[in-house]
């Protein structure tokens, strides 16, 4: 009789094979013979999910959850199949989550969220709620979980403070973070969230000076979405019994004492994903004894619905490349007066892992040792700033942000601005920017902001949009010129809807464009960052030359889509809207890109979230041989820009996809330098051969270049400096 490990195997098989029905036989009869198989339990759900039979796999999950009350994947699962079944507040009612206060001011798109589980904290969190508002929190998502000490009234009393209440079991909600799961599906999507306890706080380089925004839009910015810290145990000089607080007082005054051995152990490409370096010991191994004390935690992190939450959030699947790693620093609040009764009271609970066995070894140290003091004057260091951790090691900085910033605008409800700003960028073509503007006021449904942005002084360009569009439309010069991408960069301060659409002169707009754009956006299961139509590349007659790639059959997010942008660049500006929070969040258009402003705009659109396509054309983008990319294009200075941007985001886009990106755009300069060669230009031929050869120096490129240099007369052209 096979074994269950062997039929598991083989259901795996048939599902990777899309027999769905085959292997879901295979799981239920594995779950049959052992109840509570992990593995089986998951793909029994995923199949259950697959065919819409939600109620089913929340039953086979909750059958399984006793047996693995700690397991990350599962309880991602459950939740995915109960917002499935009935919706977040089937999620939230299956965990005992009630929602406690009263307010009701909704949640900004930038707005940074802190999300915390308490019980009994009513000694710090005076303290922690204004330690994180001065870093720059904007709103705080609490759980109690059954408190008895004033924690329930003292967060009820908070305006910026959502609460909610369970008596559930801590150890059965994966320490928290299945609640957390729950309230992040219902609020944080796309939010940066921090994730911490009420005695741990948060230190980055240059956090004096540099709020949780700041840092945010650097992380954003780099394309890092979550950020790793090491937990550091803070401490005063005297016994931990005799380390008395109040509310309110201040912590890192009172315990600003810690070990310059911060950690005893590390390993690299460690946790459940294989990724993470693994820090562990600390003080508490040197004070209490024992091992397994871990000091990784992912505090911080832009919330997706794939994003998989861990007990204690020590560890993250988002992946390698996209973590900054050892960029914070948790200063761990736990040795006050306090601690002693609370080490006793849950090493009795055992709600925290392994039965509270940590907490069991607290609570035996501390009665054997009652005047036990942390404090230790060979290893004891006192914490000074941020700066100091950055010089001993501790943490690291987080790399500057290049990308011009975008302001954020006054916090107001979303109904007070509009929803579109469409701007028309305008720079001497008069004879085509007023079939753009009409295309956009035929398109453009409601309240909107239409500005007509002339690159430089033009008054008479004032009364023009004035005589065609009246009080629809307003002009704005820019006092100098400022070129591109500048003018875009200058768009985007002035607009003040929830999505941007930024216009060439020379463009144009079909009358479903906004509407449809908006209904997906308003629609869509998962707010999409950026949403953009199929388009039209046009004659300067307007006669349509050819389609852009249909990315997809139907509308709806592309799942590949970071993959396929960081490839090549395959649409134009007028075809795309952007949220204005993801410009505020990941910077304007960036000057170091040169030409290639758009293209870097849309990788680093498409790796901050998903982006919506319509596979209807309902743009139009012109190309003439005035245009200055035709110029670019013969001097080679197009394909240099691209290996500009190409460099720019290696950071952060997979080595293969940049490999694959360099030699696409080599082969690319070789088709331009074989169209120039046939029409005389033998120098700009040369140009884009050479810069062919710096993209991609492979065999492939070598012969295609040495083909085209065979023939004299452009041989002679490339010897010639």
């Amino acid at each position: 009789m096979p074994s269950v490990d062997i039929n598991y195997r083989l259901a795996l098989a048939w599902m990777d094979a899309g027999r769905r029905e085959r292997a879901l036989a295979m799981f239920r009869s594995i779950l049959a013979t052992e109840p509570g198989h992990l593995g089986a339990a998951l793909g029994t759900a995923r199949i259950l999910l697959h065919f819409d039979r939600s109620e089913e796999a929340v039953r086979v999950l909750a059958e399984t959850l006793p047996r693995h009350p700690n397991s990350d994947d599962l309880h991602k699962a459950l939740t995915t199949a109960l917002v499935a079944a009935g919706g977040w507040v089937r999620a939230a009612a299956f965990h005992g989550l009630a929602r406690c206060d009263g307010h009701d001011h909704p949640i900004q798109p930038n707005d940074i969220l802190s999300v915390t589980c308490v019980r009994n904290e009513a000694l710090r969190l005076p303290f922690f709620l204004d330690y994180y508002r001065r870093l720059g929190i904007d709103r705080f998502l609490m759980v109690d979980n059954g408190s008895t000490d004033g924690t329930l009234a003292l967060l009820l009393a908070e305006p910026d403070v959502m609460v909610w209440r369970t008596v559930a079991s801590f150890n059965l909600s994966n320490f928290g973070s299945a609640w957390f799961e729950v309230l992040l599906r219902r609020y944080g999507v796309g939010h940066w969230c921090l994730t911490v306890d009420a005695d741990e706080f948060l230190v980055y380089a240059d956090c004096e000076t540099r709020r949780l925004p700041d840092l945010c839009r650097s992380l954003d910015a780099n394309h890092r979405q979550a950020c790793t810290a090491l937990l550091l145990d803070m401490y005063s000089t005297g016994p931990v019994a005799d380390t008395i607080s109040r509310p309110g007082d201040d912590l890192l005054a009172l315990c600003p004492w810690f070990d310059r051995q911060s950690y005893h152990q590390r390993v690299e490409n460690a946790g459940p994903h294989g990724h993470q370096t693994m820090y562990s010991g600390g003080a508490r191994e040197r004070v209490f004894g024992g091992t397994g004390y871990l000091l990784n935690k992912v505090p911080l992190l832009r919330y997706q619905v794939d994003v998989v939450l861990s007990g204690g959030q020590h560890w993250t699947n988002v992946a390698k490349d996209d973590i900054a790693a050892d960029s914070g620093v948790l200063l761990h609040m736990k040795y006050l007066a306090s601690f002693p009764a609370q080490a006793a009271e849950q090493s009795v609970r055992g709600e925290h892992y392994g039965a509270a066995l940590q907490y069991v070894e607290y609570a035996r140290t501390l009665e054997e040792r009652p005047d036990l003091c942390m404090y230790d004057p060979a290893l004891s260091v006192k914490f000074q700033d941020s700066r100091q951790l950055v010089e001993l090691g501790f943490l690291r900085p987080v790399p500057p942000d290049l990308r011009p910033t975008v302001s954020p605008l006054p916090r107001v409800a979303g109904p007070q601005r509009p929803f579109w700003s469409v701007m028309v960028t305008v720079y001497q073509r008069d004879e085509y920017w007023p079939q753009a503007l009409r295309s956009v006021l035929e398109a453009v449904d409601g309240e909107a902001q239409v500005e007509v942005v002339h690159d430089g002084e033009n008054p008479a360009l004032l009364a023009a949009v004035n005589t065609l569009a009246g009080d629809r439309a307003h002009c704005w010069c820019t006092p100098q010129r400022l070129g591109q991408p500048g003018i875009f960069n200058a768009c985007l301060e002035r607009s003040r809807g929830l999505w941007i659409h930024l216009l060439h002169d020379d463009d144009w707009v079909e009358e479903g464009f906004y509407r449809s754009l908006r209904e997906s956006i308003e629609h869509a299961e998962v707010p999409p960052v950026a949403a953009f139509s199929r388009h039209w590349y046009r004659a300067p007659d307007g006669s349509p030359l050819r389609l852009s790639p249909l990315e997809a059959e139907t509308a709806g997010p592309i799942p590949d889509w970071r993959d396929r942008i960081a490839v090549s660049c395959r649409l134009q500006t007028p075809a795309m809207v952007v949220s204005r929070h993801v410009y505020e969040a990941i910077g304007g258009y960036c000057e170091q890109a040169r030409s290639a402003y758009d293209w870097d705009m849309w990788k680093r659109i498409a790796a901050y979230g998903p982006v919506w396509f319509e596979p209807t054309p309902l743009a139009n983008f012109r190309a003439h041989p005035q245009a200055l990319s035709r110029t670019l294009r013969r001097n080679g200075v197009q394909i240099a820009d691209a290996a500009q941007s190409i460099a720019l985001s290696s950071a952060w886009i997979p080595r293969e996809l940049t490999r694959e990106a360099g030699r696409r755009y080599a082969g690319y300069a070789v088709t331009i330098a074989r169209q120039l060669w046939e029409e005389g230009d033998a120098e700009g031929a040369v140009a884009n051969l050479r810069e062919a050869l710096r993209l991609d120096a492979s065999v492939d490129v070598q012969n295609a270049v040495q083909a085209l240099l065979t023939n004299g007369s452009l041989g002679a052209a490339a010897a010639r400096p």
